[in-house]
C-alpha cells in the first residue's frame, strides 16, 4: 500500500463521526436543527430527556399535575456535532446537555423563544461538571440520575416487608455511600463502572479506606443521602443483598427498578424538589393566559402558584 493511500485512511477515520440518521431502535432521527424549528412553532411546553424509562417517568408525573407536555428521547435527535468543548463523546447526557448549548446559541429573539418552550433533563451524575453546563434551558436531576430518587421511605415502604425500615434503609444508604466514593475516588474508567465491577473493587480495598468511608458516611448523615445514591446501583443492591425481604420477587434489577419508579411518582414530597419545581414553573411560564384564567397572579405568588398547579393541576 503506498504513503499515500495510508495517509488517505488515517485522514478518514480521524474525521469526526456524523450522527446516524436512525437511532439504535431502527427509528429515524429528527435533524436538530430541524427539532428546534419544530418546537419555535410548537404551542406545547416540551422535555428532551436521557431515555425511555426518563421519558415514561416525566411524562406520567406530568400528566398526573395537569402539565401538558410533550416529552422527547434524545436518541430521536440527530446532532451534528456537539456544542461544548468540555463534553465528552457519546452518551444520552452529553447529548442533552449538547442540545440545551445548540438552544443557548441561537440569535437572541429565537433563543428566548425557545427557551420559554423547551427544558432539557440531564442527569447529574457526580455533579463535578455541572457549573460549567449552566444554561436557561437545562436542567439537571437533584441527585445523581432519576433512579435515586426511589430511595425514600414512601417509596421503600411498598416493596419490603418483614424488617424495621429504618434499619434497612440506614444499611442500604451506607452501602450505596461506599459505592458511590469507590466510583470518585478510584481509577475505575467511566466505561467499567458497572455494579459488579464496583463490587469487585471494594472487596479489594483495605480495611483502613473502609473505615474511612464509614466516618465519612458519618459525617454526612444529618443531610439527604440520595446525594449519594448513584442511580442503577439501587435496584442492583436490593436484588443482591436484600431480594429476601422484599413483598414480591422480581425478575432482576430492572423489573424492581421499573417498580420502584412506578411508586415514585405518588411520593408527595417529589414536586418540593428543585427539579420537579423547575418543571412546574417553566410550564407555568409557559402557559400565562391559560394560568391567569384559573389563578389571580395578582394576589398569589409564585410560590403560592407552583404549589396550587401541582396540587391542583391547571388548564
Amino acid at each position: 500500500m503506498s504513503q499515500g493511500s495510508v495517509e488517505s485512511i488515517v485522514s478518514e477515520l480521524n474525521k469526526p463521526k456524523k450522527s446516524s440518521q436512525k437511532n439504535a431502535r431502527g427509528e429515524p432521527r429528527t435533524d436538530s436543527y430541524a427539532f428546534l424549528k419544530k418546537i419555535s412553532l410548537s404551542s406545547h411546553f416540551n422535555l428532551v430527556v436521557e431515555g425511555d424509562s426518563d421519558y415514561k417517568f416525566y411524562k406520567s408525573w406530568c400528566m398526573k399535575n395537569g402539565i401538558d407536555v410533550q416529552v422527547t428521547v434524545i436518541d430521536k435527535i440527530r446532532l451534528r456535532e456537539l456544542e461544548h468543548e468540555e463534553l465528552g463523546r457519546g452518551s444520552r447526557r452529553t447529548q442533552v446537555i449538547s442540545l440545551s448549548f445548540k438552544v443557548s446559541r441561537e440569535p437572541l429573539q429565537n433563543r428566548e423563544l425557545l427557551e420559554n418552550k423547551i427544558l432539557c433533563v440531564a442527569d447529574f451524575d457526580l455533579g463535578s461538571d455541572i457549573e460549567i453546563f449552566e444554561s436557561e434551558c437545562l436542567a439537571f436531576t437533584d441527585f445523581p440520575s432519576l433512579e435515586s430518587y426511589t430511595l425514600t421511605h414512601f417509596v421503600m415502604g411498598n416493596v419490603f416487608l418483614g424488617k424495621n425500615l429504618c434499619d434497612l434503609l440506614d444499611e442500604i444508604y451506607q452501602k450505596l455511600y461506599i459505592l458511590y466514593r469507590i466510583r470518585c475516588y478510584k481509577s475505575i474508567k467511566k466505561e467499567k463502572q458497572s455494579f459488579k465491577n464496583l463490587r469487585k473493587a471494594q472487596r479489594k480495598i483495605s480495611k483502613e479506606e473502609i473505615n474511612e468511608y464509614q466516618r465519612q458516611f458519618t459525617a454526612v448523615a444529618g443531610t439527604d443521602l440520595r446525594e449519594y445514591c448513584y442511580g442503577h446501583d439501587v435496584s442492583r443492591l436490593i436484588i443482591a443483598d436484600y431480594g429476601k425481604f422484599l413483598q414480591v420477587e422480581f425478575d432482576g434489577p430492572e423489573a424492581l427498578e421499573e417498580k420502584l419508579l412506578d411508586i415514585t411518582l405518588n411520593d408527595p414530597d417529589l414536586h418540593n424538589l428543585k427539579l420537579f419545581r423547575k418543571i412546574t414553573e417553566k410550564s407555568i411560564s409557559f402557559r400565562p393566559s391559560g394560568l391567569s384564567r384559573k389563578f389571580d397572579k395578582g394576589t398569589l405568588g409564585i410560590e403560592d402558584i407552583i404549589n396550587k398547579a401541582v396540587s391542583e393541576g391547571y388548564s
